[in-house]
């Protein structure tokens, strides 16, 4: 068992330019906190394993094909794979749990 604070884990750029934690990283699973600032976003891609959204603080919007879903803390929302998804921060921007399963780099 652990407790893990993502607030006190070190933060990093990545790949598509948005700054992340990772969370957890493990062969079933890949989660990471990804931090979006007013209006900035990243943009339409697909990936081939499930992934979920556990939105933390602030808001935006989040597209699973063509549904667009205006997110609030607490909404979770579910992409199947290979469904293509974009996320836009609101205007306090979007901090959110990205959770992948399985972990696609494993």
């Amino acid at each position: 068992m652990s407790l893990i604070n993502v607030n006190e884990l070190p933060s990093f750029i990545n790949t598509r330019g948005i700054e992340a934690r990772k969370v957890l990283q493990r062969p079933e699973i890949s989660m990471i906190n990804l931090e979006l600032k007013p209006g900035e976003k990243i943009e339409s891609h697909k990936v081939d394993v499930h992934v979920t959204f556990v939105v933390l603080r602030g808001s935006g919007r989040i597209k699973i094909g063509e549904q667009v879903f205006e997110v609030v803390p607490h909404h979770v929302v579910l992409c199947e794979p290979g469904m293509p998804m974009e996320l836009i921060g609101g205007e306090e921007g979007m901090s959110f749990l990205n959770i992948k399963t399985p972990n696609p780099a494993a």
